[in-house]
């Protein structure tokens, strides 16, 4: 674990560039050599930056600050200031995510970003295992309840929000309140998102340009999927179209308080 500079932090862990190679003087002193490989310029020339030191903890120091300087720092993690065995991870785009101290082992060896979603309007926390693209709260879902339950079902942020970036899953067992757990597993068609190209401001209200109505779609307890159209005449005022609009909300708000539906939505 690198030196840490920033004292009023309780660092816990960091991806800093470059390295640290001890060599020996001709006069047999110690050296401790930080070379960090960077590119400067837009055609992508790559520059070196290093300097030799005396100690270890010195070149542990320099090399913090000057992977800083030169943007090479990724993930550093930091103990939480009021939450008790809770870490925080910064990430790009000016983001940080929360986590359980107890996933810290499961996740300090991916590289992580933040991502924005233009159709859930929300950040998520990406990155890469393997090859393949993965996201920090499905990684710790799975670690914590296991598979999926089924395949409708997918990691969800209890709180319905991305903003905060919030990834704590407290564990049984764990050191981490139950209080705090923000991670489950939930059936995707109860907790989906408002879809970026959704035009009543409710999911599963939608027109229909065939029918020329208000289509409502909805799954009811036992999994089967319904449709209810709320019809327009194209000759019908704009009045009408509203409140034919408005009933097929209605309708599927009804349906919503009945199967426990929890999908995104904004104001009609």
């Amino acid at each position: 674990m690198p030196a840490n500079p920033y004292p009023g932090r309780k660092i816990v862990g960091q991806k800093v560039g470059g390295g640290i190679k001890p060599k020996q003087t001709k006069k047999g002193e110690s050296r401790f050599h930080v070379r960090l490989i960077y590119t400067k310029t837009a055609k992508g020339k790559r520059h070196n930056s290093s300097r030799p030191f005396p100690t270890l903890n010195d070149a542990e120091v320099w090399q913090v600050r000057e992977s800083d300087r030169l943007g090479l720092t990724k993930n550093r993690v930091w103990e939480h200031e009021t939450i008790k065995d809770v870490y925080v991870m910064q990430l790009t785009q000016g983001k940080e995510t929360l986590f359980s101290k107890d996933h810290y082992g499961l996740v300090k060896d991916i590289v992580w970003s933040a991502d924005w979603s233009s159709c859930t309007k929300g950040f998520y926390v990406h990155g890469r295992s393997r090859g393949t693209r993965i996201t920090m709260h499905r990684l710790i879902v799975e670690n914590v309840y296991g598979p999926a339950p089924t395949d409708k079902h997918a990691a969800d942020h209890i709180g319905g929000s991305t903003t905060t970036l919030n990834n704590i899953a407290a564990i049984p067992s764990g050191s981490v309140d139950a209080e705090h757990n923000n991670l489950r597993w939930y059936n995707n068609d109860h907790n989906r998102k408002l879809t970026c190209n959704n035009t009543s401001g409710v999911n599963g209200v939608c027109w229909d340009k065939e029918l020329y109505g208000w289509r409502v779609s909805w799954t009811d307890k036992d999994d089967a999927r319904n449709n209810k159209l709320f019809s327009v005449r194209p000759k019908d005022d704009e009045d009408k179209n509203k409140r034919q609009k408005q009933a097929a909300i209605a309708f599927r708000r009804a349906r919503d308080a009945e199967t426990g539906n929890e999908n995104g939505r904004r104001d009609a």
